[in-house]
């Protein structure tokens, strides 16, 4: 299981083995597999999404911003990580909620005051 929250600020991954339901500690490969520049992956409805290593590395800290899970916590937090590279849209209106996913556009800026446009 995992929640995507806007709210949190970095990727929160299983420190165990969620009592047998993964063959393998999330949190061990992270910490064993992680390099300066490397990006990583999340599959999330049968799609890979790819995690550029900006996205989850402080430098201005020299940290990263991928975290082990605290006990008693089991499945992924997906937090801002995924969000500095991703649009998600929650669909709440059905009995099962639906999440859409989009690539940011790279080039979009914020408004920095209010305009009126002429149509």
């Amino acid at each position: 299981p995992s929640i995507m929250d806007s709210g949190t600020s970095c990727l929160v991954i299983p420190a165990d083995n969620m009592q047998g339901q993964l063959r393998n500690v999330p949190w061990d490969d992270f910490a064993k597999n992680w390099a300066h520049g490397k990006s990583f992956w999340l599959e999330i409805g049968q799609k890979k999404w790819e995690i550029p290593f900006s996205s989850w590395y402080l430098a201005e800290t020299d940290q990263t911003c991928v975290q082990p899970s605290p006990a008693g916590m089991s499945g992924l937090l997906v937090g801002d990580v995924f969000f500095r590279q991703f649009i998600v849209e929650f669909d709440m209106t059905d009995h099962k909620p639906v999440i859409g996913i989009a690539p940011l556009n790279p080039n979009y800026k914020l408004v920095t005051r209010h305009t009126i446009a002429n149509f």
